[in-house]
């Protein structure tokens, strides 16, 4: 038997097997609430539990931070009814069930929003993910408390729609993954982009006010963007002292990914793009930590696992493109 068979402890839960199916945009959903085209996606691709978590794709905590149109929401309580739905067939197909919660900040389109772009400073938004090259406007220190109490309250409608948990995105150019991005955080406030703690202080505060909100048995990761594989951005060397950050701020899973490189590595192209980045979190934290990107085999992930670098493998385009390949994986 492989390490992916394996079951693992994740806060006060337990995950089936080290198989993760991460986020991904299912673009399904009609004015942010969720379609049974969605509800159908995920029963179809998380039936028999192979997957010991799965992590339903982003959902906008707030209008202003809408990504795209098909984009499902988590801002207001009227989301929740459809989020249960979700959460309720994933549980049924017998895995832990995760919402991620995401913020555009100025990766964003404003014909979506309706709304002015925001930032942490008005730098471009060189990332993939951006929709538009234009300033966004610097965002006022009400105006981040603002969306710091957007996300909490996200996971409060989370947990009520029963979730186990949320992931925080904080990579490929969001709004988090700018405050934490040197490139995209020119402030000189609590929240500077010129030191580890104003990078990372939004972060810490939003982890802090979910666990105060949800209590301790509910699961919080956090879609990281480590590194942004640029000059002048964020390196792997820092990721130590943002890692255990995060750990003291309460943060249950370490979720590793790219920050304004996006969701590829430039400098790695095997499987395990961010191999480098989740083995340093690992070697500095307690919590599990999630490797994806690029895996297209159980063998790869077996390597990943057997390397110890990382605790669970995400798997998605691999899955996308055949509904069997968790079941083989799991199963032999």
């Amino acid at each position: 038997m492989g390490k992916l068979q394996h079951q693992i402890t994740l806060g006060s839960k337990i995950a089936p097997t080290r198989l993760v199916m991460p986020a991904m945009a299912t673009e399904g959903s009609i004015d942010g609430k969720i379609t049974q085209k969605v509800i159908d996606h995920y029963d179809l691709f998380t039936k028999g539990g192979y997957f010991g978590m799965v992590i339903t794709g982003h959902t906008y905590v707030s209008d202003e931070g809408k990504w795209s149109e098909g984009q499902a929401s988590s801002a207001h309580d009227s989301d929740i009814e459809g989020l249960a739905k979700v959460a309720d067939v994933i549980h049924n197909n017998g895995s832990l069930a995760l919402l991620q919660l995401s913020h555009c900040g100025s990766a964003g389109d404003m014909k979506i929003t309706g709304h002015d772009l925001i930032a942490p400073s008005p730098a471009l938004n060189m990332s993939p993910s951006a929709k538009t090259r234009i300033h966004a406007r610097a965002m006022s220190v009400e105006e981040i408390e603002d969306v710091c109490q957007k996300f909490i309250d996200a996971a409060v409608r989370a947990k009520k729609a029963g979730y186990d948990g949320v992931e925080i995105h904080s990579a490929h150019g969001y709004l988090l993954n700018e405050f934490y991005s040197p490139l995209a955080n020119k402030r000189n406030d609590l929240y500077t982009g010129k030191n580890m703690i104003g990078r990372t202080r939004l972060h810490f505060d939003i982890i802090q006010g979910i666990r105060k909100a949800c209590g301790g048995d509910f699961l919080i990761s956090m879609r990281f963007g480590a590194c942004d594989y640029k000059q002048g951005g964020s390196l792997i060397t820092e990721i130590p002292v943002a890692a255990e950050t995060f750990e003291d701020a309460g943060l249950d899973i370490f979720d590793i990914s790219g920050g304004m490189c996006g969701f590829i590595n430039p400098s790695n192209k095997k499987a395990g793009y961010f191999k480098d980045s989740a083995e340093m979190v690992k070697a500095c934290v307690r919590k599990p930590v999630i490797l994806t990107g690029g895996i297209k085999t159980p063998d790869e992930a077996e390597e990943l696992l057997d390397n110890d670098s990382a605790d669970m493998i995400g798997v998605v385009r691999a899955v996308m493109a055949d509904p069997d390949w968790a079941q083989r994986a799991i199963e032999g």
